[in-house]
């Protein structure tokens, strides 16, 4: 809605002072010592859309010169302002970068904004001044028309304050305002040179994306740094992340990628999240980011240096091309950067063992050969050892009641999913609920619950079988594991080196008894399974934290709980794998057997010295050992798939723990080459909000096995408060090595 304040005559010395106030849903103020004229207050959002306000008082504006405005041939608008009725602080938008000399403005809808417009001439009539608002990128559409009159007597300025509804679309838009004078056929035009800026706001009960809690909303929303939780299960890896939200670049990206919704779609933070999802994973060259998991990738930035979502939208704003390479972890946080900017909160979610894409619906399909080693040749089902995705809190007013708040976002699909790059937003109330009806509860849900709540079926393949379809025909189903996939799933806050597990949030808790429930590869078959006996359990550890060249030790341990003794044969396959479970290379195998006498345990421990895998690491150094054990009285079979991630020693930061703004400081990054061979073509990628910009810094010299590797740089704080340094190091041997501190940045004396 739109009204006119009310400003009395006063000595030219003194300015005019305006009075704001909220419109009352029933108009109860007096005219004053002036005469008043009303407006239906109408306000348009595109086409079709219409909503009305209550009328309200349209007050004017005196000056002491009076000029008649049909005395003059030079009468118009000489030019706007727009300003925040209230403070960038209480808007919750001074953080975000705008530039003085543009004249942009930007506020959350459900705010009031001031316009003020002046004119060549004072005039003395009736008027009408209508503020339009244009699609400013990829669109020239209105996104919504307000309207004021009212009966000005001898003024030149015209103060009008504009309440932007809850539900008005968000967007960039160029303000036009118009300026009609009773009984004057021509129309005073101005298109305002600045831009106006609408977000969402968490903080108005009415807007979709409301948010109760302050603390969610300083955690989700206004933190611009914050934890990427990678690794797997047993050994999370914390990935620091500057965010940047209110970087000019950030802000820019997101209002260009939903330049092409329309006025509908960008009042919905359902339809804006989906649409701006389907913008980040690049395609056709159009897209923020190229997925990038295999092969060198020098053409681009490995998608483990990237420290931060800034850097990579300002890249994108330049070139205006996708910027190479991303994957899960980095696709999820530049989201979660957008959203954030537009005003919804948001969270990065990480899903250990996730199901990514299966060809059954709730099922992963292994098969293994009589030897004992996966046949992967045959496996068509992909189970990462992580997978990121995000959340974002919005009200679903499409959904029936109870399944607001959290919903699932993924800017990866799986192949087998058709349509675009995206997933969401599902609610993840839905995924829990099982309740996976496209038509009733959109978008994907059942994708989602799939990725979290999949059984893993073992069959083995017959060994006197030659040909390939006759022995899928023949395989026999050994093994259920209810508990492999998603046995973790995890949110972060941005101080704390801990996981928040968020697992319970998306199905309950799953049975860990593993049966057979087939003795064919079709789930429909009718003959009934004899259950072997279940009388031992087993075990699979290693010595978890590893440096990477340093020996590993696994261990298979079994426990016979029954009264007779029991002979079991086992193998043990290691594979080195990239972490979307793909194998790179078979490194070693062992077999095993035994006796174990009643109620008593046995254990099997194999050192694995470096020489064995060290050749063969890729990024993110994870491995995975296939462990089969079957006791040959019962038949009972254990089978487990055990991922394993070295540890990787860190980047050292040496700088002070505080420094002055605006002063020089040097830093000074040490890295030691934990390998038995030499680095090479190292170079370290530092990054720092407020300190400095992202650099890359080389060290041209080769790193021989424990030598160290060290660089020195400077920096100027800009910016008072605690700070993160983000540092990635990657060589031809060795990537993925970070180190980060926190600086405190102290303003001058």
């Amino acid at each position: 809605m739109l009204h006119s304040h009310n400003v009395l005559s006063r000595p030219k010395s003194t300015p005019p002072r305006v009075k704001t106030r909220s419109v009352p849903s029933v108009h109860r103020d007096k005219p004053l010592n002036r005469s008043l004229s009303t407006s239906d207050g109408s306000i348009r959002h595109g086409k079709n859309a219409t909503v009305s306000s209550p009328p309200v008082a349209r007050k004017f504006l005196t000056t002491s010169k009076t000029v008649n405005y049909a005395a003059t041939q030079h009468f118009g608008i000489t030019h706007t302002e727009f300003s925040l009725k209230e403070t960038p602080a209480e808007n919750h938008t001074s953080r975000f970068f705008i530039n003085p000399d543009n004249n942009d403005i930007i506020l959350r809808r459900g705010n009031t904004i001031v316009l003020k417009v002046h004119t060549t001439l004072s005039f003395t009539c009736e008027y009408t001044v209508s503020l339009v608002l244009v699609g400013s990128r990829t669109r020239r559409e209105r996104f919504g028309e307000f309207r004021a009159c009212g009966v000005a007597k001898d003024i030149k300025e015209i103060w009008l304050s504009i309440a932007i509804p809850p539900k008005f679309p968000i967007g960039r838009f160029q303000p036009h305002v118009t300026l009609t004078l009773k009984g004057v056929p021509e129309v005073c035009t101005h298109f305002h040179p600045g831009t106006l800026t609408v977000l969402f706001n968490p903080w108005n009960p009415e807007d979709d994306s409301f948010l109760e809690h302050e603390e969610d909303r300083r955690e989700y929303l206004l933190c611009d740094r914050g934890i990427i939780w990678r690794g797997n299960e047993r050994q999370p890896l914390p990935t620091p992340w500057y965010y940047g939200q209110f970087e000019e670049s950030c802000l820019d990206a997101a209002i260009s990628l939903i330049g092409s919704l329309g006025p509908e779609e960008c009042q919905s933070a359902t339809l804006v999240s989906r649409g701006l999802i389907s913008k980040i994973n690049a395609r056709d060259n159009t897209g923020v980011l190229v997925s990038g998991y295999t092969g060198s990738l020098s053409a681009g930035i490995h998608p483990c240096r990237w420290t931060g979502s800034a850097a990579i939208l300002q890249k994108y704003n330049r070139s205006k091309f996708p910027v190479k390479y991303g994957q899960c972890f980095t696709f999820a946080a530049v989201a979660v950067t957008l959203l954030r900017a537009l005003g919804i909160a948001s969270r990065p979610i990480t899903c250990y063992n996730c199901a990514f894409d299966t060809s059954q619906p709730g099922k992963v399909v292994r098969y293994f050969t009589s030897d004992g080693d996966l046949a992967h040749s045959l496996i068509k089902d992909s189970v990462w050892v992580y997978h990121v995705w995000l959340e974002a809190w919005m009200q679903r007013d499409d959904l029936p009641l109870g399944f607001n708040g959290w919903q699932v976002l993924d800017p990866i699909s799986p192949p087998r999913l058709s349509g675009k790059y995206r997933i969401g937003p599902t609610s993840v109330t839905s995924v829990r609920e099982k309740i996976t009806a496209e038509s009733t509860h959109p978008y994907n849900c059942s994708t989602v619950y799939r990725q979290v709540s999949s059984e893993v079926h073992y069959l083995q393949l017959a060994a006197d079988v030659v040909h390939l379809s006759t022995a899928l025909k023949h395989a026999s189903l050994v093994l259920i594991d209810r508990s492999e996939v998603a046995p973790m799933i995890c949110a972060s806050i941005h101080n704390k080196m801990v996981p928040i597990k968020v697992t319970d949030y998306y199905h309950s808790v799953k049975s860990d008894i593993q049966q057979p429930t087939s003795t064919s590869t079709k789930s429909t078959a009718k003959k009934k399974v004899h259950l072997p006996l279940r009388d031992c359990s087993f075990e699979v550890t290693t010595n978890d934290g590893v440096i990477l060249g340093d020996v590993i030790h696994i261990c298979v341990k079994v426990h016979n709980s029954s009264g007779v003794v029991r002979q079991i044969a086992g193998k043990i396959v290691g594979k080195v794998i990239r972490y979307t479970g793909a194998v790179v290379q078979n490194f070693m195998s062992m077999k095993f057997s035994g006796v174990i006498n009643p109620g008593q345990d046995a254990s099997v421990s194999l050192p694995i010295e470096s020489s064995k895998y060290i050749k063969y690491i890729i990024d993110q150094a994870m491995l995975q050992f296939f462990v089969i054990v079957t006791v040959k009285e019962t038949q009972q079979a254990f089978i487990k798939l055990h991922n394993f991630r070295f540890h990787l020693p860190e980047v050292e930061v040496v700088c002070p723990n505080s420094i002055t703004s605006g002063a020089p400081v040097r830093i000074k990054l040490k890295f030691r080459n934990p390998l038995s061979v030499s680095l090479s073509r190292v170079t370290f990628l530092v990054e720092g909000k407020g300190l400095c910009p992202m650099k890359e810094l080389s060290y041209k010299r080769l790193v021989l096995p424990g030598a160290i590797a060290a660089v020195e740089f400077p920096i100027k704080a800009s910016h008072v408060g605690k700070q993160w340094l983000i540092v990635t190091l990657h060589s031809d041997q060795l990537t993925d090595v970070r180190g980060w501190t926190l600086i405190d940045v102290t303003p001058p004396t």
